[in-house]
């Protein structure tokens, strides 16, 4: 009797089933995998994005601390966010966020701390960004919603076409994400500016030693009055010309030249009535009326020290001087300058009383 045979398990088609889970389990790691990655590339490549105008100040200040005590207490009154802030034994840095409104005021408020030898301003059109990224988000939805409709009139959630869809509209959904992360960003920084103050102590700065060398070669105009002039031994009043030759910004110069007597009397052969001198020069200029960087009337003290030959018919003598002096730059630029002086001229000599006396400068000199 032979055995019928029964009907065999078709282990073709079961294999088949396991491969089509496998690779629909496969392609659901790919999809939740593929987002996480996109949004990290995202973040790396915005770290430094977007960025408010940053507007930053450099002071110089002989009240160092008061100056200090006062930026603290203008950020507290305001109630700034302050975002950095470090110091050194003779400098200080404060970094803070304000609203646009507020930068005339600090403008204002930091020309009263010192001398502001720099102002820097960095600027970012954040607001084309911003309308550039709101058009992509409008983009972006648009298309998500078409293929949101294109999904649904698919048949089989098993299908191939389903997954490639499903995925699409992942990926879409994580650039909306970044485009609304990346617009709130754009408007956290809107009308915003970051203020950098540097307060530095101008006694203690190395940069308050930096020489800055200069070729201005020039003529200058001198009257002198001599204020006790005696007879045998000086004239009322010289004048002349001397040839100034200015090498620092700062101002230091060199001068060389001749005064000569008015109203010689030719019967006083003793008296002085040539002067030919040799004069080193300095000026400083005020840290409260802008160090020299106006264009018109910057006011400086100095000094000037130097050493005259006097002639007169008979005799001749050598005379060290020094001078206290004071002027106003009625006009510069970096090509030219034109400046007004006075001093007092103290001979260093027996003959101080009856020679000493005002003297009134002029000078034109021009870049080399």
């Amino acid at each position: 009797m032979s055995k019928i045979p029964g009907k065999r398990k078709n282990t073709f088609t079961g294999n088949q089933n396991d491969m089509k889970k496998l690779f629909l389990f496969a392609l659901l790691l790919i999809v939740v995998a593929s987002p996480a990655q996109k949004y990290n590339a995202y973040d790396e490549g915005t770290k430094d994005f977007p960025s408010a105008n940053v507007l930053k100040y450099t002071i110089y200040s002989v009240e160092y601390k008061v100056g200090k005590t006062r930026i603290e207490e203008y950020i507290r009154i305001k109630g700034f966010t302050v975002i950095n802030q470090h110091e050194t034994k003779d400098s200080h840095h404060y970094e803070f966020s304000v609203q646009d409104k507020e930068v005339a005021a600090i403008d204002s408020f930091c020309a009263t701390l010192g001398y502001v030898s720099s102002k820097n301003l960095n600027s970012y059109n954040n607001q084309a960004k911003l309308a550039e990224t709101q058009l992509e988000l409008e983009r972006l939805e648009i298309k998500k919603a078409e293929y949101e409709k294109m999904l649904v009139k698919i048949d089989s959630v098993k299908s191939e076409r389903y997954y490639q869809h499903w995925e699409k509209i992942r990926d879409i959904e994580m650039e909306i994400y970044n485009a609304k992360k990346k617009i709130g960003k754009l408007e956290s920084v809107k009308n915003m500016y970051t203020v950098s103050i540097d307060m530095n102590d101008e006694q203690s700065s190395p940069t308050n030693s930096k020489v800055n060398f200069v070729h201005m070669p020039g003529a200058e105009y001198v009257y002198l009055f001599t204020e006790n002039p005696k007879q045998g031994i000086s004239y009322a009043s010289y004048q002349g010309v001397y040839l100034k030759y200015l090498f620092t910004k700062g101002k230091s110069y060199f001068s060389l030249g001749a005064l000569k007597a008015n109203g010689k009397v030719s019967t006083d052969s003793t008296a002085y009535d040539e002067l030919f001198t040799f004069t080193f020069g300095q000026d400083w200029y005020s840290r409260h009326l802008g160090r020299g960087n106006n264009k018109f009337m910057n006011l400086y003290i100095g000094y000037q020290a130097g050493y005259s030959i006097a002639y007169s018919d008979e005799a001749s003598k050598g005379i060290f001087y020094a001078s206290p002096s004071t002027g106003i730059e009625l006009f510069k630029n970096k090509y030219f300058l034109f400046d007004t002086n006075v001093n007092y001229y103290l001979p260093i000599s027996s003959e101080n009383r009856n020679m000493r006396g005002w003297r009134v400068g002029t000078s034109l000199n021009f870049s080399f």
